[in-house]
């Protein structure tokens, strides 16, 4: 996520004339990694995510994915640090159902 702000005031500004402001939000989109959620289930270790943005999530379906992002370390003395990461081996695939079984999703919905 990020943010943008910009606003110019011109050298002939006075004072109760107002000014613009232009501002823009981007984003992508994305899978979140939930805090403390690793289980396993089947032999399989699996994490739990959440979905931000409107993504086409199913064009994520099938594929190697990798992590990046913040994160937050506690280090030996109580304080923290933020770090940024990128994992460049893939870790995670979120599997797609087979096509014959599209029905289960859409009953749930």
């Amino acid at each position: 996520m990020s943010c943008l702000v910009a606003f110019a005031v011109g050298e002939k500004y006075t004072i109760g004339n107002g000014f613009h402001v232009i501002a823009a939000h981007t984003g992508s989109q994305c899978f979140k990694l939930k805090p403390k959620s690793a289980s396993s289930k089947s032999c399989y270790l699996m994490v739990n995510v959440q979905t931000y943005g409107g993504g086409l999530w199913h064009t994520w379906f099938g594929r190697d994915l990798n992590v990046a992002g913040r994160i937050i370390v506690r280090k030996s003395d109580g304080s923290s640090l933020q770090k940024l990461v990128k994992v460049k081996k893939s870790l995670f695939r979120i599997p797609t159902l087979a096509i014959h079984l599209d029905w289960l999703v859409e009953a749930k919905s």
